[in-house]
């Protein structure tokens, strides 16, 4: 797991020219763990580099609460994570994450961003951050449109095919007086379901060109900034 982000991570990272040397150490701490919980035996918590520790959460944009759940973990077994190398590697991993390229990557994807960007390189993150923002939700809901359209489809061909069943079932005659009514009324409800679940596709048919027109202009206007995007307004 840890080995394909930390592949992840150079794919991204070399293109903005991390150095070998910081590399080396992510790579270092990357393979030593053994899961991404913060659950940690007393010898991690006693032979950690908690320095090290704090530039892999920098990098990933991790908040100070990460520390603490460092030191509930470790407070089991009689240790206290060193604060401030934890803070000092945090501070320069972010100096990784709060980039103009992750801030566009961080809000495309649909993510929070938590605030942690230093104000003095903060801007170049957030600007970008908020394009890719307007990107996702734009993308978002043409997606959320298209899935009640094809909720609703699924469920008028279920119910289609259970109408098809009812009514050859009453053309061979099976059952009496009473199980036939009760089966003609389950018809009529879905029926009735068929032609309101109809009624919302169109509307929802409707609110979906809308919602492509913007999308189109969202994704327009970030290309004309310059960012590259994987998302399409078309499903």
């Amino acid at each position: 797991m840890h080995i394909g982000l930390f592949e992840l991570f150079l794919s991204r990272r070399t293109r903005v020219g991390i150095r070998p040397c910081l590399c080396a150490l992510l790579a270092t701490v990357l393979l030593a763990m053994v899961n991404s919980c913060t659950s940690m035996s007393a010898a991690e918590c006693q032979y950690q580099d908690w320095k090290a520790k704090g530039l892999v959460d920098g990098t990933m944009g991790k908040t100070m609460e990460q520390y603490l759940r460092y030191v509930r973990a470790c407070d089991r077994h009689g240790f206290v994570p060193n604060r401030q190398d934890y803070v000092e590697g945090r501070d320069q991993g972010l100096q990784y994450f709060c980039t103009r390229e992750n801030g566009f990557e961080y809000g495309e994807g649909g993510r929070e961003y938590q605030g942690v960007c230093p104000p003095a390189i903060e801007h170049q993150f957030l600007s970008a951050y908020n394009v890719g923002r307007e990107m996702f939700v734009a993308w978002d809901e043409v997606r959320y449109i298209e899935s009640i359209i094809a909720s609703n489809e699924s469920r008028i061909r279920r119910l289609d095919a259970e109408n098809r069943e009812i009514e050859k079932e009453l053309v061979d005659g099976d059952g009496d007086s009473e199980y036939r009514q009760k089966k003609l009324d389950e018809v009529k409800r879905n029926t009735a379901t068929i032609g309101a679940l109809t009624q919302e596709i169109y509307e929802q048919q409707s609110k979906r060109a809308g919602a492509v027109n913007r999308c189109v202009e969202v994704r327009r206007k970030l290309i004309e900034q310059g960012f590259s995007t994987s998302k399409r307004c078309h499903f």
